[in-house]
Order: structure tokens, then C-alpha cells, then sequence
């Protein structure tokens, strides 16, 4: 946080934010991995929004379990003790099928 002497010398307002932490930057990067996936059926809930046609369930479906690993994922990174244990979440295992703690988001 900037402190009052921050404030004097004009580098901030005390209190505010200086830095970003680790865990920001996570969580920032996992809205832009979901925001990715989901684009391609932006369209549809605009055309939906604008009076056109329904959305298909199938596609509903798969956008909310994209919604809902993001805030799953986010949950993770929140819980992470210290930077040890944030890196562990991205960490795959030596299954046949490798898996990470922090997991994968579904495909729309």
C-alpha cells in the first residue's frame, strides 16, 4: 500500500493499492482464459438478448460450467497459503492421464 510519505512525494494516494499481489495476476489470468473460451458463443446470448433465437441448452450448460471452474479455480488460488502452495496448484501428477490440483476449464 502507498504510504503517507508516498502521498507527499506525489507517488500515490496512502492506503491504495502500490502493487498487485501474485494471487491478482492468477485470478486475472483465469477471467481472461474463461473470457476466451466463452467469446465464441458471445453471439448467441447477444442475439438471445436482442429477441432472437434461443440459446441451445447444450451451449448454456457448457458456458455456466465454464463460469463455474473460473470461480472454482479463483477459490484455489484465494486458499493458496504462500507461493509454494499457489505454484503447487499448476502442478500436473504422473497419472496416464496427467492432472493438475487447480484442474482444466471444460470446452464450449
Amino acid at each position: 500500500l502507498y504510504t503517507a510519505q508516498d502521498e507527499t512525494d506525489g507517488l500515490g494516494t496512502e492506503g491504495e493499492v502500490k502493487q498487485r499481489g501474485l494471487k491478482y495476476n492468477h485470478k486475472e489470468r483465469i477471467n481472461s482464459q474463461a473470457a476466451g473460451i466463452l467469446q465464441p458463443t458471445d453471439w448467441m446470448i447477444i442475439r438471445a438478448a436482442d429477441g432472437g433465437t434461443a440459446v441451445p441448452s447444450s451451449i448454456t450448460t457448457k458456458r455456466a460450467a465454464v463460469r463455474t471452474k473460473a470461480n472454482s479455480m479463483q477459490a484455489q488460488i484465494d486458499g493458496a497459503a504462500n507461493v509454494d502452495a499457489l505454484a503447487a496448484l499448476y502442478v500436473y501428477n504422473d497419472a496416464e492421464t496427467p492432472v493438475r490440483p487447480l484442474g482444466e476449464f471444460p470446452t464450449v
